[in-house]
């Protein structure tokens, strides 16, 4: 059983998370506004569309996680409402003259269930390492803006950083129960790896380079289980769009062979220039996740070259993912064509559970 205090400790980033959430979606207004009702409204709309069996028109992410979770707020707000309100009017009619409440309950049950997932990773995490590990990890979540400017939205990039923060913290179990050789739990992990990881990348296809973590689990028999769920979560979760899966395989690979933004202009790749300059965009849309990245990839090309000749380089190096370098150029290529920093979500939420684990281990060299 945890302490009092150490709960509370534990409970101190997740009503951070909440408070600086609600704020930035009270000072963004409503939805309706020029800036925000794309992707917004498509989404309840769509969410509106699985309500009454009809497949979501809206498949670009794809995002039927997002519009699967959009019909629970949307049940609950119009079965409470029938319940005290004498007027009965259909669901559709209810949601579109009740649009901006629709939305806005949405985001509050999306930041509320993100704020419950950041307390349960704290706990869990303070078992498997410290509490110091955990609320590190906790607060990293507020390390970039690019992460803060989504909460508060009706959008993939919200979503994202649950199933991140979720899923990073079944690594850790896994690892903690894989040192002890529980199996039974660990078995069971590694099937929760694989659906958290499907869940990710229906959501938004941006999230696939976190997938590569599946093959770091450490023997071929969980990589494979892992990776059988991975795939029913992903022919679990885009079910509703089943009918129209041949629009969203168009349009990546419109996106893919076509050098103009989201799959215009010429077929080809983009001319260097211009990659660079999109490049650039990103870098100073959040130079601290340049920072971060271009930090721990030194430090695991140091902790590589002199490992022999040092224990303490030698854990950190043993601590970092081995396919980080990996996750980042891959996150990056998909991105710099297209370069908006919110496509980075992902490797932001990975960056800063890297360096967690890179924190935890300097503890104690710490004054």
């Amino acid at each position: 059983m945890k302490s009092i205090k150490t709960k509370i400790l534990i409970s101190l980033f997740p009503i951070l998370y909440f408070l600086i959430a609600i704020t930035i979606k009270m000072i963004r207004g409503p939805y309706w506004l020029n800036y925000q009702y794309d992707p917004e409204y498509p989404y309840l709309l769509n969410s509106l569309n699985i309500l009454y069996g009809h497949p979501p028109a809206h498949l670009d992410h794809p995002g039927t996680t997002l519009q699967l979770f959009g019909t629970i707020p949307l049940l609950f707000h119009y079965t409470w409402n029938s319940i005290f309100d004498s007027v009965h009017q259909p669901l559709a009619t209810f949601v579109i003259r009740s649009s901006e409440q629709s939305l806005s309950l949405i985001s509050y049950s999306l930041i509320s269930l993100t704020a419950v997932i950041i307390f349960v990773s704290g706990l869990k995490l303070s078992t498997y390492r410290s509490i110091f590990y955990a609320m590190t990890f906790q607060s990293s979540i507020l390390f970039f803006a690019t992460v803060l400017f989504a909460f508060g939205r009706v959008s993939p990039e919200p979503l994202l950083v649950l199933v991140c923060v979720g899923l990073f913290t079944l690594y850790e179990a896994f690892e903690y129960y894989y040192e002890r050789s529980n199996l039974k739990i660990v078995n069971h992990l590694a099937t929760a790896i694989g659906v958290v990881s499907g869940i990710g990348i229906v959501t938004k296809v941006t999230f696939i380079p976190i997938v590569l973590l599946i093959f770091k689990l450490p023997t071929i028999k969980f990589r494979l289980k892992s990776s059988l769920f991975f795939l029913l979560s992903i022919a679990t979760f885009t079910l509703p769009i089943y009918s129209k899966s041949h629009f969203f395989w168009n349009w990546m690979k419109a996106i893919a062979t076509h050098r103009g933004l989201y799959g215009t202009g010429e077929k080809g790749l983009p001319v260097p220039d211009e990659l660079k300059t999109n490049l650039n965009t990103l870098f100073h849309t959040d130079p601290p996740f340049f920072f971060v990245a271009a930090a721990i990839i030194a430090l695991i090309i140091i902790s590589m070259i002199l490992k022999k000749k040092s224990h303490y380089l030698s854990k950190v190096g043993r601590q970092l993912p081995a396919p980080f370098a990996a996750i980042l150029a891959i996150q990056l290529a998909i991105t710099v064509k297209h370069p908006n920093a919110r496509y980075l979500i992902p490797s932001m939420i990975f960056c800063g559970w890297c360096l967690t684990r890179v924190l935890w281990i300097t503890k104690p060299f710490m004054p």
